[in-house]
């Protein structure tokens, strides 16, 4: 028998809705008690249920159906293809118009209210919209545009306002009906995005109405959306994630979408995360913007609220911390997607394995290929792939290889499970001196610079080279920037060249650098939609004639040259075997050549600049792992190690014979009396300070037998502080554990840890009893080998006696802490502050929570101990916070000057961090 479908009237009616996944559960979620909000529209201060919602739509959907002529309404009682224009921005009209249009099985195609009537037109026209529907906001717009239309391709065309259809009298939830028809086609239209125009003019990608709720339903499914979470939904509604990422996911978890429409206002965002952190009723737990955004949030909380004082800050900063705890303290992640095919790799939130620069694994259910193997063009087949592009049959073929794969013209590389965007091959490959990079690594890199805000990496054709790489940057706010090339830019220094190159140069290989460079004051210019061009901002900052252009800087390679380079002095007469041992070991194969006449300890010659800084650069990766330089240092009676100078080419090997201490210049390998060398330096830094003044309140009392002195009286919760060498009588220590206990609730204790040995205090402005004190000495007595068993006992000791223990560890501290962070058995959170004998191998055995207070200048938290923290950490899979201190120094949260406002300001910031990071793990 035939479906009755065929033999019995039509089920429909004015308060008849669909039969489609989508409506049936807003139907069901306009029947909770009590309602709850679905949508709050903050420019129209509306707050709308879903019952609301749902009567709304029904009545716009009457005043449509009045709206059309006859063959449309057959078309629409036929399911043809119909398609309708929406002209809203973001807001409940908006949504209300979206379904309107998607209960009458028509597609939606909308459009943003910026439009000119030009391009409003083109969209128009292209889509082949039967009418428009138009916002309050927009109605003189679209009767332009109805005008134009109707004298043009279609006399029918009308404009429908929305506003007259909103707040009508709700219905009765008993009164709106599923219909009981056949459901919809999924396979049907549903809804038009139209593709940015990167390459070429817009296309109207058309999505299936699977679209709308099965592909929706998947990414509420991977953010883990439920009926409590709210969104505060700030992107344009005419594109992909605007509509399929921050709409329609939370349509259909029956979550709260708060819009609000409009220009960009951090200000008023800002605030509306404060009301959300400090008023219950008003909390936000998602938010989602494009990179403009975060800079505009950032460049707002540097120009006005890092200047409130703390009680002020306060709220503001709890409001950017109220969305989900588990996305919290974890790297910004890159996604990978288009319009035609949705997102096709994703992270699990919690999944810290994920390698820097990798944009994760396949989606299940995807069907991925890359052109050439493991790297090429990526190849997709997707569930929730476009139908088709609107009007335009060879486009869509075009668009696809012979076996059915949609041809994205993107290129990527895979690493066992993970895969890497490498960029888009006619604008992100830049092929210069024979070489093919990517511009998006390079990207990453600088956007990695804490001077740079954004950055655009573009191929400037070049006669020599092909392409040169050219980097188009703007910069950070001048009162918050970091050093860059010895200065600081608030002082009058600027951005070079040469101070990027420098600054890149341990981060990307030689060729990669950028070779041009333009820095553009405010912002980089945009789409709507927040995208950089770079088809258009190449020819317009990078012109044909950009050798002639005075804001452009270059960098040219020197000419060839000979080098006498003098270590073989240094090898042949100091520990030429222990050079021998770190080249045949660690060497990269592609420049082991050129340094074995180093090896037999013979003169090597270089023949450029550039081979020179990439030996010397490659020496000292090998030579010197600074995480194994201090524990040499502490360890041995007599031991080499190069220390480079920051602004000079010269080397020096340190050479330390108990008790003396030389230095070795590496042009003549002579003796030298220079002692302004990073590594004394380094030394004489764990040695000042400043003794703070204060009244302590905890007591002197025993743990495991040793001294310690123990504050608070929490029966639950402890903290292990685990000082630097001045020990645990320093009253900066015992004035910070007093404000733990009471902050974090916790007791807090502060075990001697060298054995009655004590550092006498004075010597932290004493130049005199600074130079009678021999730190090398006392680190040898101190090592980890002779206090690690120690520092293990007096941690299962707390573990046994309260529920959660956390530890701290200031400078000595820190390698302790990483310890302990490996055995989950004996504590549950770590911190440190600035370091000391750390190892990348502690590092990525940590098993708990880490946070890391690092400030900018640390001769022992090195910028490569830095690197091997964001590289394996994130590997380790478990929760960590980086918190960065620009402009101050090793100790400085130990023993700052608390008269000095930026080092008082910085450790009453370090300490509301650790405070933070306390309460959030052991309460």
């Amino acid at each position: 028998m035939e479906d009755r479908y065929y033999v019995v009237p039509r089920h429909v009616g004015y308060n008849v809705l669909p039969n489609t996944p989508l409506f049936s559960r807003l139907l069901r979620y306009a029947s909770r008690i009590p309602a709850r909000v679905a949508i709050e529209d903050a420019h129209a201060e509306l707050q709308k249920t879903h019952l609301d919602l749902l009567t709304d739509v029904l009545a716009l959907r009457h005043t449509i159906l009045d709206t059309l002529d006859d063959a449309t309404r057959m078309a629409l009682q036929r399911r043809e293809e119909v398609y309708m224009a929406v002209s809203a921005a973001g807001g409940y009209e908006y949504a209300v118009a979206i379904l309107a249009v998607l209960a009458l099985g028509a597609a939606a195609v909308p459009m943003t209210p910026a439009l000119p009537v030009e391009e409003a037109i083109y969209f128009t026209d292209k889509s082949r919209s039967v009418l428009v529907l138009a916002s309050s906001a927009n109605m003189e717009t679209c009767h332009a545009l109805e005008q134009c239309i109707t004298s043009t391709s279609n006399p029918q065309f009308r404009v429908v306002p929305i506003g007259p259809s909103i707040s009508s009298p709700p219905l009765g939830i008993g009164n709106i009906v599923i219909s009981s028809d056949r459901a919809l086609e999924e396979n049907a239209p549903a809804f038009v995005i139209f593709t940015s125009g990167t390459t070429g003019k817009p296309k109207g990608a058309v999505m299936r109405r699977s679209y709308v709720f099965d592909c929706a339903l998947s990414i509420a499914d991977h953010y883990r959306l439920t009926e409590d979470d709210v969104i505060l939904h700030l992107l344009p509604v005419h594109h992909a994630t605007g509509v399929g990422i921050n709409l329609f996911p939370f349509l259909v978890s029956g979550a709260c979408i708060e819009f609000r429409s409009g220009g960009f206002d951090e200000a008023w965002t800002w605030k509306r995360w404060k009301e959300g952190a400090t008023q219950p009723s008003r909390r936000l737990t998602f938010f989602s913007a494009v990179p403009t955004m975060w800079m505009r949030l950032r460049r707002y909380y540097q120009r006005h609220l890092h200047k409130l004082n703390p009680d002020e800050l306060a709220p503001y900063i709890a409001g950017a911390r109220q969305f989900r705890a588990y996305i919290m303290r974890q790297r910004i992640l890159q996604r990978y997607g288009a319009t035609e095919f949705g997102a096709i790799f994703k992270m699990c939130l919690e999944d810290r394995g994920t390698p820097e620069g990798s944009v994760g694994e396949l989606v299940t259910g995807i069907d991925v290929k890359l052109s050439k193997g493991n790297e090429g063009e990526i190849l997709v087949k997707s569930p929730h792939m476009f139908m088709k592009y609107l009007d335009d049959p060879e486009g869509t073929e075009k668009a696809h290889d012979k076996d059915g794969y949609f041809k994205t013209g993107d290129l990527a590389r895979r690493e066992g499970n993970y895969y890497f965007i490498l960029g888009r091959e006619s604008l992100d490959i830049i092929k210069s001196g024979g070489y093919k990079i990517s511009a998006l690594d390079i990207e990453r890199e600088l956007l990695s610079l804490p001077y740079v805000a954004e950055a655009v990496i573009i191929g400037v054709p070049d006669k020599e080279f092909g392409q040169r790489v050219a980097a188009l940057l703007s910069l950070q706010e001048d009162d918050l920037n970091m050093n860059f090339a010895g200065k600081q830019p608030s002082t009058g220094g600027s951005l070079t060249i040469d101070g990027l190159r420098r600054d890149l140069r341990r981060r990307l290989a030689g060729y990669k650098l950028p070779t041009l460079l333009r820095v553009v004051s405010g912002e980089l210019p945009k789409t709507a939609t927040g995208k950089v061009q770079k088809k258009t901002l190449g020819p317009h900052f990078f012109p044909e004639d950009w050798r002639n252009c005075s804001d452009i800087q270059k960098w040219e390679p020197n000419t060839e040259r000979s080098i006498d380079w003098t270590m073989k002095i240094l090898a042949a007469d100091y520990s030429g075997s222990v050079v021998r041992d770190a080249m045949s070991s660690s060497i990269p194969k592609s420049l082991k050549g050129g340094l074995r006449p180093l090896e037999r300890k013979s003169r090597c010659l270089v023949s450029t600049q550039k081979d020179l800084c990439e030996a010397n650069r490659t020496i000292w990766d090998a030579f010197i792992d600074r995480s194994g330089v201090l524990a040499a240092l502490f360890a041995q009676a007599a031991h080499a190690i190069f220390a480079s100078s920051l602004r000079e080419r010269r080397r020096y090997l340190y050479w330390r014979h108990t008790p003396q201490r030389t230095l070795v210049h590496t042009s003549n390998a002579k003796m030298s009396s220079e002692n302004d060398t990073q590594i004394k330096m380094s030394c004489d830094n764990c040695k000042k300070g400043f003794k703070w003044n204060g009244q302590t309140v905890g007591k002197e009392t025993k743990l495991n037998k040793v001294n310690a002195y123990v504050t608070g009286d929490s029966k639950d919760a402890a903290i292990l502080i685990i000082t630097d060498i001045f020990g645990w009588t320093l009253p900066n220590i015992r004035l910070i554990a007093d404000h733990y206990a009471k902050e974090a609730n916790a007791t807090v204790y502060v075990p001697d840890l060298f054995d009655g040995e004590v550092v006498d205090p004075e010597a932290l402005s004493n130049p005199e009893k600074q130079k009678n004190f021999d730190l090398m000495a006392f680190l040898g007595r101190h090592n980890k080998e002779a206090r690690w068993p120690e520092i293990k006992e007096h941690a299962q000791t707390l573990k046994s006696q309260y529920k959660k223990v956390a530890a701290i560890g200031f400078c000595y501290g820190g390698w302790a802490c990483f310890k302990l962070a490996a055995d989950p058995s004996l504590i549950d959170a770590i911190s440190t502050a600035h370091p000391s004998m750390l190892e990348k191998s502690e590092i990525e055995q940590a098993k708990v929570p880490v946070q890391i207070l690092a400030p900018e200048n640390d001769f022992a938290y090195t910028p490569e101990l830095k690197q091997a923290t964001f590289d394996l950490l994130p590997k380790t899979g478990v929760q960590w916070e980086y918190v960065y201190f620009p402009g101050l120094t090793h100790g400085f949260a130990a023993r700052g000057d608390p008269n000095d406002p930026k080092q008082k300001a910085g450790l009453e910031r370090a300490k509301r961090s650790a405070v933070n990071f306390f309460n959030e793990f052991l309460h």
